[in-house]
């Protein structure tokens, strides 16, 4: 239910310098809670009134009111530019003298005569009265792609920091290679990585095999070459070591920026720290090693089995039950994984800032109403397959203005299949 939920306090305010006079949004800066359409027009009508009309607000109150509301960047800019100009035409109706230079007093009126949309109240995004916000998850496509991928990161971050990130790469290419040559499955395509470990293959033809394939594919974290291994000191003196040596060990001691050292500064660095008492200091393990390979397994799995029971069809209820579960276990699992991995930093994590994955407790609610994820990503008059059932209908391509003409009357009607029947209308007409 959108709005207050009492027992979802915070320790602490979201902003310090929110302004105290709110009233449609004040609650999301104390409370943790869900926000709908109406409560954001509302504060945009509130914001508007407050800053621009009352002048009770600063600019800057009027953006930490919006942060805090989830509205983009792009969104607020847009409403503070309208607002300065609503600022300055009102001075100047009240009184022209406020604009002494005559260059700018005449552009202003100009303006003002040619372009009066540009001095009123701005309107709010369109999307905000085309539908609820429970109903505007993201693109089924683009989640699935930026959830597998950033799992797939999250594992060879892992690997890299364990130094393994080649020997992983080098598995894997042996198992895309063999689904390529013996499996032979066209729906399935897949890329191998590089020589320098990178994958070429983010498309979203890739990705659906990435999640089908995932626990084959990730088999090989149970080798025993994932396993650490500690440092070991050269059985010579320093002074002797080479360049690679002397990297070797300040990498194992976590010296900040050795990889931008050349042979000789390494060399000199590690004679530095040979004079220190301290001598040699304690190895550093990395963060990675905080994280099993059975936990890394748990967090492909439960990626694998979410997609696997999202797009499942016929779509029964035992898969949208299946799809709740694994959904809370894969965001769960990372965000504990992750915090393991980075302990003591407060950035916010990229699969939360990328890859939007608070889109998927929507994605699973809307699965009643649209059953498998299938239907919107590869067919149904619901999804991509709207485009089979017009093509027929335009031998010579799409019309100019095509989507005025007809979002209007889907706009009145508000339905989706209102406007299929519109657009088929449309199309009967010529």
């Amino acid at each position: 239910m959108a709005g207050q939920q009492i027992e979802c306090s915070y320790q602490h305010h979201v902003k310090s310098d929110f302004p105290d006079e709110a009233v449609s949004g004040a609650y999301f800066n104390t409370h943790a809670g869900i926000v709908s359409m109406p409560i954001l027009k509302q504060a945009w009508d509130e914001a508007f009134q407050k800053w621009v009309l009352d002048r009770t607000w600063t600019q800057k109150q009027v953006e930490v009111y919006f942060k805090v509301l989830t509205i983009n960047d792009a969104t607020v800019a847009r409403f503070v530019d309208q607002g300065r100009r609503c600022q300055l035409a009102e001075a100047y109706r009240n009184n022209p003298n406020t604009v002494t230079d005559e260059e700018i007093c005449r552009d202003l009126k100009e303006r003002l005569r040619d372009r009066p949309e540009d001095y009123v109240k701005p309107c709010a995004p369109p999307m905000w009265s085309w539908a609820e916000m429970h109903q505007l998850p993201e693109a089924v496509m683009h989640l699935t792609m930026g959830v597998v991928k950033s799992v797939a990161k999250f594992v060879h971050h892992w690997a890299a920091s364990r130094n393994k990130s080649p020997y992983l790469a080098e598995r894997m290419n042996f198992c895309i290679n063999m689904h390529r040559q013996y499996c032979r499955i066209g729906r399935c395509p897949m890329a191998t990585y590089s020589p320098l470990g990178k994958f070429p293959g983010w498309v979203a033809d890739t990705f659906r095999s990435w999640w089908i394939w995932m626990p084959w594919l990730y088999s090989t974290l149970d080798s025993s070459t994932f396993c650490y291994q500690r440092y070991v000191l050269p059985d010579k003196p320093t002074h002797r070591w080479n360049g690679k040596e002397a990297k070797l060990f300040l990498k194992s001691r976590a010296y900040p920026g050795y990889t931008k050292l050349t042979a000789q500064a390494s060399k000199d660095v590690v004679a530095t720290m040979v004079l220190e008492p301290n001598w040699p200091p304690p190895e550093v393990v990395p963060s990675g090693c905080s994280v099993s390979v059975e936990q890394l397994q748990v967090l492909v799995w439960h990626c694998h089995a979410l997609f696997k029971n999202m797009f499942a069809e016929p779509h029964q209820p035992s898969h949208q039950h299946a799809v709740e579960v694994h959904a809370k276990m894969l965001l769960t699992t990372i965000a504990m994984l992750d915090r393991l991995m980075n302990p003591g930093e407060n950035m916010t994590n990229i699969y939360e800032r990328k890859y939007n994955f608070i889109s998927l407790p929507r994605a699973v609610a809307l699965l009643p109403v649209y059953g498998s994820a299938r239907n919107i990503q590869e067919g149904g008059s619901d999804g991509e397959g709207i485009v089979k059932m017009l093509r027929p209908l335009t031998p010579r391509g799409l019309k100019h203005q095509l989507w005025t003409s007809t979002s209007t009357p889907c706009h009145i009607g508000g339905g989706g299949q209102h406007h299929v029947s519109a657009i088929c209308h449309y199309y009967h007409r010529w």
